[in-house]
């Protein structure tokens, strides 16, 4: 079976069988063409094909489609064909000029694409750490997660009837955060009454100014959009998941 010799789909057999006398014209006609016969087709066009069989059938079920989930998937099947033999003339890294050539190629407005909008300037950092969100809700254990081992949660999760930060929670975080840390660390926080300022050994806390947390808190200069946003990328992705 030729598709399985070449590890490509029978639909790509099928296409270069139907378009053989034009590949064995070029073969005839063109210099050195006995040395190579290159088709003019992008070099990850499998990639291309399967990516946009996914989007018609994540389409056909009313299944909202972002570039990111596009990008995620095309990288999913570009691992799973190299780990397969697949040979490409270069790495795929899924950037967002080979989203912007997908969309071309197969005709998708944006307006099909259901994108976040991203800022093009990215901070250089030599070396960043990412810790657990700290989570407060109002009961101790939602009806969501009645079989979930909340020890095991990718979060720090507390709660109390108004799911508010009090003094005491704070603290708790603040100690826990200053024993995860080997080295002097600044920590941004706003005035909120909960804040207390207790004795750490490696944080030091630095409070905004009264009223001016519209304007230069961290959370509303674009965390809080960004944690939204891969929010939701990560439930649409889970959707995916489950319908595949």
């Amino acid at each position: 079976d030729l598709a399985n010799q070449y590890h490509v789909d029978r639909s790509t057999i099928s296409n270069i069988l139907r378009d053989k006398d034009k590949y064995l014209q070029l073969y005839n006609t063109t210099p050195h063409a006995q040395q190579r016969v290159r088709v003019q087709k992008g070099q990850f066009h499998i990639i291309d094909e399967a990516v946009y069989k996914l989007f018609l059938e994540f389409r056909s079920q009313n299944v909202p489609v972002s570039q990111d989930i596009l990008k995620t998937k095309a990288l999913s099947i570009y691992e799973h064909l190299k780990d397969g033999g697949v040979e490409f003339p270069s790495t795929f890294n899924a950037s967002n000029g080979w989203v912007f050539g997908f969309q071309q190629r197969f005709g998708i407005s944006s307006k099909t694409i259901s994108g976040e909008s991203e800022s093009a300037d990215k901070a250089a950092v030599e070396s960043t750490r990412k810790f657990k969100p700290f989570i407060i809700g109002k009961s101790a254990r939602p009806l969501c997660m009645k079989t979930t081992n909340m020890s095991k949660l990718p979060v720090h999760y507390s709660n109390n009837k108004t799911a508010w930060m009090t003094e005491t929670k704070w603290e708790n975080w603040l100690k826990w955060l200053d024993s995860q840390v080997n080295q002097p660390t600044i920590l941004l926080a706003d005035n909120c009454t909960a804040h207390s300022s207790p004795r750490l050994q490696n944080i030091k806390l630095e409070f905004l100014p009264p009223h001016t947390t519209s304007v230069i808190q961290p959370c509303d200069a674009g965390i809080i959009k960004n944690f939204k946003a891969n929010y939701r990328k990560l439930l649409v992705k889970k959707w995916i998941d489950d319908i595949e």
